[in-house]
């Protein structure tokens, strides 16, 4: 006899393509990205088609303020991080895990899990109400960020991560304090967002859907046999 456990599923969803010239994802202002002197994590995954100039992974319209390091690969300003040209951690095809994260004071950038730098003291203003702005900075006036994106997730109040970590490859889930998940599990729910917000994501220039994806396993389950067997 054969049972079907869960949900067994193959699939494991895909990810957001952006075109690098007039794509973008945006959200209204909402104190969900209203950050105040709190922990937060941001995190996503992102595929890199090219890394010329400043290429932004995401900006929430915060204080002009930067993290510089490693001989400019990255910069932190504007509440984003984004890709300058002498980027050397981030390489061009290939996935890279990139999380953003705030631990009592300290910022800290990580990039498959090690981080590449930090600083303490960045702060934010008392402003209740930030913009979310994602692969685009509005602000900065430029920035398309050319490449895969997917499984972007804002967490408010907490630094998920506060030590080097093993990149997430299962899908991630809307723990305590998400704000804002978007997960790409299939082109129907490109920009929906499976936070408990459910907030409006506006998909300006229309970036597509991909099926390239890093997320390596999806819903749990699978198939006990008793008393017999498949053959294929």
């Amino acid at each position: 006899m054969i049972t079907i456990s869960g949900s067994p599923s193959i699939s494991s969803g895909g990810s957001i393509s952006f075109n690098g010239s007039s794509q973008y994802l945006a959200l209204a202002s909402n104190a969900a990205f209203a950050f105040g002197t709190g922990d937060f994590t941001i995190e996503t995954w992102i595929y890199p088609n090219n890394l010329s100039g400043r290429l932004w992974f995401f900006d929430s319209n915060t204080d002009n303020v930067d993290l510089n390091g490693n001989g400019g690969i990255f910069y932190f300003g504007s509440g984003g991080i984004y890709s300058s040209a002498t980027n050397t951690v981030i390489t061009v095809g290939a996935w890279h895990h990139i999380a953003l994260v705030r631990a009592s004071g300290t910022v800290t950038l990580y990039v498959n899990g090690s981080s590449v730098m930090s600083q303490n003291g960045i702060g934010y203003n008392s402003v209740s109400n930030r913009a979310m702005e994602i692969a685009y900075s509005s602000s900065q006036g430029n920035g398309y960020f050319n490449g895969l994106m997917t499984n972007f997730r804002v967490v408010k109040g907490t630094a998920v991560y506060t030590s080097a970590f093993t990149a997430p490859t299962n899908p991630l889930t809307a723990i305590t304090n998400t704000q804002l998940l978007l997960s790409v599990t299939s082109s129907g729910t490109l920009v929906t967002d499976s936070s408990t917000n459910n907030l409006t994501v506006t998909n300006a220039g229309l970036a597509t859907y991909s099926s390239t994806t890093p997320i390596v396993s999806s819903a749990g389950g699978g198939i006990k046999i008793t008393g017999g067997m498949i053959i294929v």
